[in-house]
């Protein structure tokens, strides 16, 4: 290489590259603002050295989760639920004793909280985004067969919740956009995805497609609802009218509503989840609906 070519790499790479992460936005965030040139943290629009002079550490706790510091009967009931799930787990109180007696202290915490999440309070399941507490999913049990049920068994498993009392709680704002490949024939059967290849272009190319898919999929569902709530047809109407008895019956039995539904539409137990392999390319193979 000769010294001129090589002057010539240097420079485009000092064009290219930055120092550390400077410029660099990781992403996004309501809950604080970094201002590193004038020296300055802001938790939720308050600067941390007012939190730290005037707020205690439950109230700047509750400030970041809720996004507002708390009422005085806020932070007590705040206060109970820390205090609740503030003891160790015996495994962990044995993990931290049997350190050695010159591990860091940081090391020690950092190693003990990593140990915490095996027995962390909340579950989350990727696949459906769902969070829920684990005294929930011992209060209902696990997932039931698709042999023996006639929806697919996450929704069975969500209306069992819901009859014990739980209740569903929306997240104020979209993180994750969910692109389904189920409804396409053999979807199972190729490691092709056009759909994901098609969204993800369209997401290097454009900053602003999530938003758009957001705005476009609330109007579609706009779109849906006057049409089957407002302006239904005669025969829609007519079809819920027969349908609320049998929904009720359905209910007081302990039944999942949509069981008459799939029953008559896809045969008896598990008939939606056979047809849903069959469809997908995937029967004959385990795996969850």
């Amino acid at each position: 290489m000769t010294a001129e070519v090589a002057t010539e790499k240097e420079v485009s790479a000092e064009k290219v590259a930055t120092k550390g992460l400077k410029g660099v936005v990781a992403a996004d965030s309501m809950i604080c603002d970094v201002d590193g040139t004038l020296g300055k943290l802001i938790y939720r629009g308050y600067n941390i050295h007012d939190l730290a002079k005037h707020s205690t550490f439950e109230e700047t706790a509750y400030l970041l989760f809720q996004g507002e510091l708390p009422s005085a009967q806020q932070l007590k009931a705040f206060n109970s639920s820390l205090v609740e799930h503030r003891e160790l787990e015996p495994p962990i109180l044995d993990f931290l004793k049997s350190l050695p007696r010159n591990t860091p202290p940081m090391t020690a915490l950092r190693s003990a909280i990593s140990m915490c999440g095996v027995y962390d309070p909340l579950a989350i399941y990727f696949a459906s985004g769902w969070v829920f507490r684990r005294e929930l999913a011992d209060r209902v049990g696990p997932w039931r067969s698709p042999d023996k049920i006639f929806v697919v068994p996450s929704q069975d498993w969500l209306f069992r919740a819901w009859r014990s009392g739980a209740r569903l709680q929306f997240l104020p704002s979209v993180g994750v956009v969910i692109v389904s490949a189920g409804a396409r024939a053999g979807s199972y059967v190729s490691r092709e995805s056009p759909e994901h290849e098609f969204l993800a272009q369209w997401f290097r190319d454009d900053p602003d497609y999530r938003e758009k898919i957001l705005e476009e999929a609330a109007i579609n569902e706009a779109g849906k609802y006057l049409g089957s709530r407002r302006y239904s047809s005669l025969i829609s109407l007519l079809r819920r009218a027969l349908a609320r008895p049998v929904y009720a019956l359905l209910l007081k039995a302990g039944i999942h509503p949509q069981s008459a539904t799939m029953m008559f539409t896809y045969g008896g137990r598990g008939g939606f989840v056979r047809y849903l392999r069959k469809f997908t390319g995937a029967d004959g193979r385990p795996g969850p609906a």
